[in-house]
């Protein structure tokens, strides 16, 4: 049976509201995809950011944006309300908050207004250095040695100090000794033997053999030892700065640059796009300072950003740690005898920054005879200074003992101020200690400071110790330093005692600088004590010597017989002096030598000093070439074209760098300037490719004689360089070899020329006609 429908059916009226939903719904909000597409150019905020762009525009006139595209012009999209069209999501350009728009119909241009919270921020912008590259380490050694002689009116000695090295790619092992002899005869000490691997990745070392404990900042005793030492080494990474660091955010509109200063001195300039921004990793001095970053964006609108700081070395960075493991037997009797320990010790230290105001610290010891630990903090009182505090306690013997100490510091610009407190009980134990010594009762110093611009710089320091079983000691000092208007330095200063005999002691210096290393220097000093009074007039005429070689001397004339004179030269292979010495009870005559042996890389070298890293220098065998480190001149590589580096920084790019005008005409170098990072007091080879051009015209013909065509393409068999072929087959080839080998292809065809160089001082000899022999495919 038909069923009739009616309007009141429910089923009916219930279709009927759905269809009339839907077909309102898209009346009303037709959405992309009942849109028109349309290419057109944007800009943002007055910049053109792109020429053509696919945007689509509703029944409604609404605009709607890819999301790739937003992205890509770094603009916020809400997390909802997008359209997918085309298999790509789209948003409506009035639903995207704080952006405004205009379509320009006749240069079809969507100009856009994006606030700068709209904008994406763009990261943080980190101002720290990275860690630079490290050189390859070589396989050598070197041997240090200070030889010294001493004449008298009454006696003569001759002693001699040795250093030796040996390293590779893993780490170095040192070792100093020492050799006296005298009248008694001469005898030999070892120093110090200590093998040492760094991790500059890790901020870290590991030391196996002779070294010295390390303590926190307020608790904690230092000693020598010979063991096992593992622990922080900021000296890894000296770029590193471990200080808490500044950082400052901020907002542009357009595409600007920012400018960063530290106490008005500008560090660094940085191009951000518009948005947000964060620039962290500013570094502080010491003290009080203000950071300012000046934004200028692409209109040459600015915005000042200020921030205030405190910053002090005490402190660690936030998150950052610095530790220091300790295994091993006290040393006993150093530089008297070689090899002599004593009681076995473990000792540990840790400081965290806990934040960027706080660095808590730690440290223990123990030894058979006791047991040690302690606590403490450093505690950043913005724009106020830092304030440290400390407490550690001990047994030893089965008595216990205390220590706690106080400090404060509080530098600006202009004037500085501190102190420093620390109270032991009488049984306190630490490291460092002999047998029955005890640490004073108290130890007390305040200090200060005054800069005055042109009028100088003033210093006062108070210092007393309260000591057990003997007499306590106090003392002031001061002193005043000013530059003279007319080159030359004034120096003041007074010391005075307030235990014991009270004496004083005033000293005063003019100091008067002429050519580049050359100074000439008055000096005054009075002696103020309970017997008389002492005064002492000094003239003093003195040269040093150049950061490479020449000559050094220095004069000193006296009203007490307290005359000397000395004269020095500083070669490429040591230092050498001589010295003469007049006093009341005679005259006394000493020589000095110093220098260095190495060998890297199975070559051997004469040098100075080896007493920092150094490098090999190899300028593909061209003698006499001058070799510049930081701009000074180190000196001229030998007949073999080498020159040893020897005062270099490690892990600190050292800025290398060869005179070209040493270089012959026909010389080709890859690059004039090098930077080498060399590990600790270790050897790297820094090579300069230097090789001779040897150009050369010549004509290619083919075996019929006839020239290869001017549209080949000429190059070497084992090269991607192409050379320009001219008329009649005329080839000039700047590079030449003893033998090259050129390729010729055209029209489908190729052929191969093999061309001898003869040895000839012509700048550019005509090799005439060479044979290309025609190959297959």
């Amino acid at each position: 049976m038909r069923r009739r429908w009616n309007l009141t059916d429910p089923i009916v009226s219930a279709l009927l509201s759905a269809v009339t939903s839907v077909l309102f719904s898209s009346v009303a909000w037709a959405g992309p995809a009942d849109s028109s597409e349309n290419l057109l150019a944007v800009e943002i905020n007055q910049l053109k950011v792109s020429e053509g762009v696919l945007v689509l525009k509703d029944m409604d006139g609404s605009l709607w944006l890819r999301a790739e595209d937003l992205f890509s012009w770094r603009i916020r999209v809400p997390d909802a309300g997008g359209e997918v069209f085309d298999g790509r999501m789209y948003f409506r350009a009035d639903d995207l908050a704080g952006l405004d728009y205009q379509l320009d119909d006749v240069s079809q241009t969507l100009k856009i207004v994006a606030h700068p919270g709209s904008l994406m921020a763009t990261g943080s912008i980190n101002l720290s250095r990275p860690m630079p590259r490290l050189s390859s380490s070589g396989v050598g050694g070197f041997l240090n040695y200070e030889l010294f002689g001493r004449v008298t009116p009454d006696t003569s000695g001759e002693s001699a100090l040795f250093e030796l090295g040996l390293f590779n790619h893993w780490g170095v092992g040192l070792n100093t000794f020492a050799f006296e002899e005298g009248r008694a005869g001469g005898r030999g000490i070892r120093l110090e033997t200590t093998l040492i691997r760094d991790w500059p990745e890790k901020l870290s070392t590991l030391r196996l053999g002779d070294s010295l404990t390390r303590t926190a900042s307020l608790i904690g005793g230092v000693t020598r030892f010979a063991g096992l030492q593992y622990g922080t080494n900021f000296s890894t990474q000296p770029q590193l700065i471990t200080t808490p660091l500044q950082s400052v955010s901020g907002e542009t509109g357009l595409p600007s640059v920012a400018e960063i200063y530290v106490n008005n001195n500008l560090i660094q300039r940085h191009d951000i796009p518009a948005g947000g921004f964060s620039i962290t990793g500013i570094p502080s001095i010491s003290g009080t300072g203000e950071v300012t970053v000046v934004v200028r964006d692409v209109l040459g609108r600015e915005q000042v950003i200020t921030q205030p700081f405190y910053s002090s070395p005490l402190l660690l960075a936030e998150g950052l740690s610095d530790y220091s493991f300790e295994v091993g037997a006290e040393r006993e009797y150093f530089a008297s005898r070689s090899a002599d320990y004593g009681r076995p010790l473990a000792s540990a230290t840790w400081r965290k920054g806990v934040t960027g105001h706080l660095t808590a610290e730690t440290h223990g010891e123990w030894t058979k005879d006791h047991f040690n630990l302690g606590v403490g903090g450093i505690w950043l009182l913005p724009r106020h200074g830092v304030l440290g505090a400390g407490l550690a306690g001990s047994t030893a013997d089965g008595q216990s003992g205390y220590l706690s100490s106080l400090t404060y510091e509080y530098n600006q610009q202009g004037y500085s101020l501190g102190m420093r407190q620390q109270w032991a009980s009488r049984h306190y134990a630490q490291l460092g200690l002999d047998a029955g010594e005890m640490l004073p009762a108290s130890q007390s110093s305040v200090f200060g400071g005054l800069s005055m611009d042109k009028a100088g710089s003033l210093a006062l320091a108070w210092f007393r110790q309260e000591k057990r079983g003997e007499t306590d000691s106090e003392f002031v000092t001061l002193s005043y330093q000013v530059r003279l208007p007319r080159r030359g330095t004034l120096l003041c200063n007074y010391l005075q005692t307030l235990t014991g005999d009270k004496a004083r002691a005033a000293t005063l210096a003019f100091i008067f600088p002429f050519g580049d290393r050359s100074t000439a220097s008055y000096q005054h000093r009075n002696d103020l004590k309970r017997d008389g009074d002492a005064d002492v007039h000094y003239l003093t005429l003195q040269q040093s010597l150049p950061a490479g070689e020449g000559w050094g001397y220095r004069v000193q004339v006296s009203d007490r017989e307290e005359n000397e004179a000395g004269l020095a030269y500083q070669g490429p292979f040591g230092t050498y002096s001589a010295d003469i010495l007049q006093r009341s009870d005679g005259m006394t005559t000493q020589f000095m030598a110093r220098g260095g042996l190495g060998w890297l890389s199975g070559k051997m070298f004469s040098s100075r000093v080896i007493d920092e890293s150094f490098a090999m220098v190899d300028v593909s065998g061209r003698s006499g070439v001058r070799v510049y480190v930081e701009n000074q001149l180190a000196g001229k590589t030998d007949r073999d074209g080498k020159l040893l580096l020897p005062q270099l920084r490690a892990y600190e790019e050292n800025d290398v760098r060869i005179d070209h005008r040493d270089l012959p005409m026909d010389a080709e170098i890859e690059s004039l300037r090098l930077k080498i990072t060399p590990h600790f007091r270790s050897g790297a080879l820094a090579g300069f490719k230097v090789r001779r051009l040897r150009p050369a015209l010549l004509t290619l013909v083919l075996d019929d004689g006839s020239p290869i065509p001017s549209d080949a393409r000429l190059t070497k068999a084992d090269g991607n360089k192409y050379y320009f072929v001219g008329m009649n087959g005329l080839v000039y080839v700047d590079d030449m070899d003893d033998e090259t080998n050129l390729r010729a292809e055209f029209g489908g065809r190729s052929c191969m020329a093999r061309v001898s160089m003869p040895d000839t001082n012509e700048a550019q000899p005509d090799l005439g006609r060479q044979v290309c022999k025609e190959i297959g495919p």
